[in-house]
């Protein structure tokens, strides 16, 4: 099995949201792949590296408040993470720095990759979650036409 790759294209070192990102999917992915060793349930890391190797598409991430953007471009194990839009997404998620950074601590649940809370703190992350969807302060366009990426999105950020 191949390690997962995660790249910064040139320009994106000076985007923090990208820096960002990147900091988070390599310390879940490397955490995932030590799931082996016994560090994490066993389970919950090869869905986590299985939806990481099933992804090929363009996720755009644009955060308003700092006009900062970000495109992930995923291509089975290995994703490229650019400054600004690159190509069409296939989804993308709007709103502010923190609610997008919030993606990161979405529980979802191991058997249905819904998100269904069992402790009480898991609670708090998708009541904040749901708020920011109902205001509008974040937005997932294309959710409807690509609900298994997007999942597999959240998945792969989510440390939990």
């Amino acid at each position: 099995m191949l390690d997962p790759i995660v790249d910064l294209a040139p320009g994106a070192e000076e985007n923090d949201l990208a820096t960002s990102f990147a900091d988070v999917l390599r310390h879940n992915l490397r955490m995932n792949a030590h799931a082996a060793s016994g560090l994490r349930p066993p389970a919950a890391a090869a869905r986590a590296q299985k939806s990481f190797r099933a992804m090929r598409a363009t996720v755009h991430f644009v955060a308003v408040d700092t006009t900062q953007a970000v495109t992930m471009r995923f291509d089975h194990g290995r994703v490229t993470i650019h400054e600004g839009s690159i190509g069409i997404p296939a989804i993308t998620f709007c709103g502010d720095r923190e609610a997008v950074l919030g993606l990161t601590s979405v529980p979802l649940s191991p058997l249905l990759a819904l998100p269904i809370p069992a402790r009480p703190r898991d609670w708090a992350a998708l009541r904040a979650l749901y708020k920011q969807l109902a205001e509008k302060r974040l937005t997932i366009y294309g959710f409807f036409s690509h609900a298994r990426l997007t999942t597999r999105v959240i998945r792969i950020l989510s440390s939990r």
